[in-house]
């Protein structure tokens, strides 16, 4: 009995360990342009922002209005110790989240001329349709 009484608390302690680390944020245009430099009133809007750190998801992205877990196999992502970046390169979208500063830097991109589809890659980064950069601000949930 105490076998199994102590079976039932191991697996009850190590089970919290299996919750990931999921961030939220409600962030606000800062700056949107043209990659001429014209200014854009509505290539960006404030929205939300929702990714899982230990599993690479991104649950709420800018720009995107439909449920982004059904398209996470077409996300390139990458996690570093500054950066929490995501691309879709068929639709030319490169997203670039600093963990430190909390500014989202998203780039929309010519996806056919500018982007490789397999990696995500930009070509020529100075050469973007338009920018939005976003100041984000970190909260309990969206």
């Amino acid at each position: 009995m105490k076998k199994l009484l102590g079976i039932v608390v191991l697996s009850l302690l190590l089970s919290g360990s299996a919750s990931s680390e999921i961030l939220n944020f409600k962030c606000s245009v800062k700056e949107q342009k043209f990659g001429d430099g014209i200014l854009c009133n509505n290539c960006g809007s404030d929205d939300g922002l929702s990714f899982d750190l230990d599993n690479n998801k991104i649950l709420v992205s800018p720009y995107f209005d439909f449920d982004l877990e059904e398209y996470q196999d077409q996300f390139i992502i990458k996690n570093s110790s500054k950066y929490f970046e995501w691309t879709h390169p068929t639709m030319g979208h490169k997203f670039k989240f600093n963990k430190f500063t909390f500014e989202l830097d998203h780039r929309e991109y010519n996806a056919l001329n500018n982007m490789n589809v397999w990696t995500g890659e930009v070509k020529y980064p100075g050469a973007f349709f338009f920018k939005v950069l976003y100041k984000c601000s970190k909260i309990n949930k969206i």
